[in-house]
């Protein structure tokens, strides 16, 4: 759509409200943001990193991980900020679907997992400590008190934008990305199903432990286990045959091309000697020519 933008037409209209409608079936269809700063993150200059992200429904349409321009003093402040580059974002985005003719009729929802940032945004109140803070970080404030924006408290495992502020360990960052409905390339749902199994097993036996199961659940759990290994076993080998036999077409190409490669240079090479031979030929002729030309005439005595 956005290749198209200085030419609209109809059509182009049309497929741009087909998502926003699909998106009205669904039963919780909201505008909900999530802002987080990694504080002092940056070990070289000690600046923060804001990272925010907003979904429509179950999509995610906007994100963003950015470093914020001056130090911040405290948590607060650094989550502070974040919050005014969600708030601008989200100010954006209704006007963008006021636009599509999907306007906003409630406060967004903006998660943060600081509560000071959240009283500062509410309280419009003067602050000693936070006096030097720019006004323009003061925008989310605004919002807040037009009741544009409404901010939650949220846990720090359940605060997705977290993703976008700094490095995570394997099992919160894989759980981010479902969340925000995004899948590795040629993961398919049932595998990524299997290791959400095998995860809640896991969890299962080193929450309750061992002594709080019993012998069927752990029979249920060996098997539930076994499956799903022998299911990724199976599907990694196919992968790997799948690799395998891209990369012997990929050979067997190479060799068609050298084959015809070297086919073109002997021809090449055949064209060059018949050509030396033929202008060797015509040399001897020429120079027999001249020799029969200069002898002088014999006479029979």
């Amino acid at each position: 759509m956005y290749l198209h933008m200085l030419g609209p037409c109809m059509e182009l209209w049309s497929a741009s409200q087909y998502p926003t409608t699909q998106l009205k079936k669904g039963e919780d269809c909201k505008l909900v943001g999530y802002c987080d700063a990694d504080y002092a993150g940056d070990h070289d200059t000690r600046r923060s990193t804001t990272g925010y992200v907003f979904k429509l429904g179950s999509g995610t349409i906007s994100w963003c991980s950015k470093r914020q321009p001056t130090v911040s003093l405290s948590t607060t402040e650094a989550e502070y900020r974040a919050a005014a580059m969600a708030a601008q974002e989200s100010t954006w985005l209704m006007q963008l679907m006021r636009d599509l003719h999907q306007p906003i009729d409630y406060a967004v929802s903006l998660h943060c997992d600081n509560q000071s940032a959240i009283r500062l945004a509410e309280n419009p109140e003067f602050h000693a400590r936070t006096k030097h803070v720019e006004v323009h970080y003061h925008f989310v404030r605004e919002k807040v008190l037009e009741g544009k924006i409404k901010m939650y408290q949220t846990k720090t495992e359940n605060q997705v934008a977290d993703i976008f502020t700094k490095g995570l360990n394997i099992a919160k960052f894989r759980d981010f990305r479902k969340q925000l409905g995004m899948q590795l390339k040629g993961e398919s749902a049932s595998m990524t199903k299997k290791i959400e199994l095998i995860q809640l097993s896991q969890r299962k036996l080193l929450g309750h432990g061992l002594s709080s199961c019993n012998l069927d659940e752990l029979h249920e759990i060996d098997s539930q286990l076994e499956r799903s290994l022998h299911s990724i076993r199976a599907r990694k080998a196919q992968l790997m045959m799948e690799q395998i036999e891209h990369l012997k077409s990929k050979e067997r190409l190479l060799r068609e091309e050298n084959a015809k490669l070297s086919h073109k240079v002997s021809a090449q090479e055949k064209e060059v000697v018949t050509y030396g031979s033929q202008s060797s030929q015509s040399s001897d002729m020429d120079v027999e020519t001249a020799l029969f030309i200069g002898l002088p005439e014999r006479r029979c005595s």
